[in-house]
């Protein structure tokens, strides 16, 4: 395939990506990865009777809970108040 066919496909990639649907894809993939880790994670750690290593679970699953929380927020599906406190490292 010569390069300029493959210029010609990033630059439609490009016009697609700043389009306003594929924050819906992008939301719907970044919502699927940390339960689909978690749940390989548990079937592994299950199997392996390893009990040490579960909590790595819940906190996998707490990061998919926050991430909602997020995409919910960009969306204004949800309300949430701003906490007040800048976010600068200096005073």
């Amino acid at each position: 395939m010569p390069f300029w066919t493959y210029w010609r496909l990033s630059g439609s990639l490009h016009a697609w990506l700043r389009s306003a649907r594929p924050y819906l894809v992008f939301a719907v993939l970044d919502l699927a990865l940390p339960p689909l880790v978690a749940a390989l994670l548990a079937d592994l750690l299950l199997r392996a009777g390893d009990r040490r290593n579960r909590p790595l679970v819940a906190m996998l699953l707490l990061l998919a809970v926050a991430k909602l929380a997020f995409h919910l927020a960009v969306a204004r599906v949800i309300d949430v108040p701003p906490s007040g406190r800048s976010m600068r490292a200096w005073r």
